[in-house]
């Protein structure tokens, strides 16, 4: 029996997944149209479908690969797919994820190749006339899984395709009352069907194209005219459809409808469940760099929005900077926004870090750096993404791609209000606090201090036009530094949590780095901001 590796010629050591030719011996597939995972032993064919591990093993050797659990009277019926070809009704499902053809209704009608679903509900045409789907009444209504929703269901699921809604119903739990999932047959509704939602709570789960995007913002606006709550929510980028989603990642697909469901339901009744049940990941803390300010922080910067704060060339850049190489050495993907420093030297300040040079050398001349730094360099580049004067707007539409989120400096970030400084700043620090606690993103903001209070130590009042820093954060530090020395004081100022309590830093700005200092923690050092306050 030839393996999955040797029919596909898969080197050793091969991970993820791999573009291969499809071996269905129908599917004259001279350029690979298919797509093997290596490490979840999935295969995809977007004309002929997806198979396991095990059924592609049965179909590269001969055999069949989709046993059907149906009888064989059932598995005599026909239908044509989209191929032309004439394939078996159950096989034909299967290849679209589904497992359950009598739980559909599943009929034939005559012999034109067409799938009649629900009851004679709708048709899934493939004679190569007319629509995709048609109504049996001809007249365009929404097409529910599983029956109408009840007068009194507060929530519903809609999406564009009716293998779509199918593939949302078949992820709930049939041990409790399934909500009732509809296919627009596209993404618009007619007046008598948003009447006919009104008052309830209706999830736009619309395709992973530009149709279905601006479709889902158009519709949701119309909902509300309906005293309807709409919610589009987003399947994850790689799948443009929710079937495509189930077909390729089942389990993914129920995942994360069970999170949309904890995250949504009427009560929380399930969120708690699944939050104190383990279904919910701990939440992650990405270190300072420093232990005595993870100490402080319970382990490090957790999701929110944290302000680093300090006077003119004290260091916020370079912590700036030092920061996010951390993070990206650890595994989260980075995003840094520079508003005053260039591109180019972001990348020579974290070069420094790894050769003996200072970051201003290696600025002036790049290639003066070593192999060795060049190699630790792509690793941080690995995870990490600079970005010059982004404002929050495209902050938060790229946000889904990055963990942490650097800006670098507040008040040189654009805003909606022109020269108005303060007003820029307070939407652009309530939007990242919005972005943080919705998306559960840790957001760094460097912030400057006012002019006048130069060299008194930091207070939370000192924060430059400081409008609603202070209160969005969930920690505050300033950054304090005698001129030319290395001695860094961090006076931590808010800390929702852990205690406001001062530290030393050794800060190597040449190189970029920052060290503890050997001292313990102060307990005191911060007494005085928060008095003053």
């Amino acid at each position: 029996m030839i393996s999955i590796n040797e029919y596909f010629d898969i080197p050793p050591g091969t991970t993820g997944e791999i573009p291969v030719h499809c071996p269905y011996p129908d599917h004259v597939d001279r350029n690979p149209s298919a797509s093997y995972n290596v490490d979840k032993g999935l295969f995809n064919c977007f004309l002929c479908g997806g198979l396991n591990q095990d059924q592609l093993i049965e179909l590269i050797n001969g055999e069949q690969p989709m046993e059907s659990n149906v009888e064989p009277e059932e598995q005599s019926v026909a239908v044509t797919d989209t191929t032309g070809q004439v394939v078996d009704i159950n096989t034909y499902l299967r290849k679209r994820g589904f497992d359950f053809a009598e739980d559909l209704g599943v009929t034939i009608s005559g012999s034109t190749g067409k799938i009649c679903f629900f009851d004679g509900a709708v048709t899934h045409n493939y004679d190569g006339q007319g629509h995709k789907y048609d109504n049996r009444t001809g007249e365009k209504s929404i097409l529910w899984v599983g029956g109408e929703p009840a007068y009194d269901e507060t929530a519903v699921w809609l999406t564009e395709g009716l293998f779509d809604a199918m593939s949302i119903w078949s992820c709930f739990d049939k041990s409790y009352k399934k909500p009732s999932v509809g296919s627009c047959l596209g993404s618009s509704l007619s007046k008598n069907q948003m009447f006919s939602l009104r008052d309830k709570t209706v999830f736009l789960v619309f395709d992973n194209d530009p149709a279905g995007f601006l479709g889902a913002k158009e519709l949701q606006k119309k909902l509300r005219d309906y005293r309807c709550t709409a919610i589009i929510l987003e399947i994850p980028h790689e799948y443009n459809d929710p079937n495509e989603f189930l077909v390729k990642d089942a389990d993914g697909l129920r995942s994360w409808v069970g999170k949309v469901q904890a995250e949504y339901n009427v009560t929380d009744s399930t969120y708690v469940d699944r939050l104190f049940g383990g279904d919910v990941e701990d939440l992650p803390a990405i270190s300072t760099g420093s232990d005595k300010w993870d100490s402080l922080m319970t382990g490090g910067f957790r999701a929110g929005v944290h302000v680093v704060a300090a006077e003119s060339s004290v260091g916020k850049s370079s912590f700036a900077v030092g920061f996010s190489r951390q993070a990206s050495l650890q595994g989260y993907r980075c995003l840094y926004i520079t508003n005053e420093i260039s591109k180019r030297q972001v990348w020579s300040r974290i070069a420094s870090s790894f050769n003996g040079q200072p970051w201003s050398a290696i600025e002036v001349s790049p290639t003066s750096l070593s192999e060795e730094a060049r190699v630790e360099v792509q690793r941080v580049a690995a995870n990490m993404t600079v970005r010059v004067g982004w404002d929050v707007d495209q902050i938060k539409y790229a946000s889904d791609s990055y963990d942490v989120i650097v800006v670098d400096y507040l008040q040189r970030m654009a805003g909606p209000f022109g020269d108005q400084t303060k007003q820029n700043i307070d939407h652009n620090i309530s939007c990242l606090s919005d972005l943080a606690r919705d998306k559960g993103k840790v957001i760094i903001v460097i912030s400057s201090l006012n002019r006048a209070g130069y060299g008194e130590g930091f207070t939370l009042a000192k924060l430059k036009e400081s409008g609603n820093i202070e209160y969005v954060a969930q920690s505050v530090v300033g950054l304090t530094r005698e001129q030319d020395s290395s001695k860094m004081l961090v006076t931590m100022a808010k800390n929702t949590r852990g205690p406001i309590r001062g530290f030393y830093l050794h800060a190597d700005l040449g190189r970029q780095t920052f060290t503890d200092w050997e001292n313990k923690i102060i307990l005191d050092a911060a007494k005085s901001a928060v008095e003053k306050k």
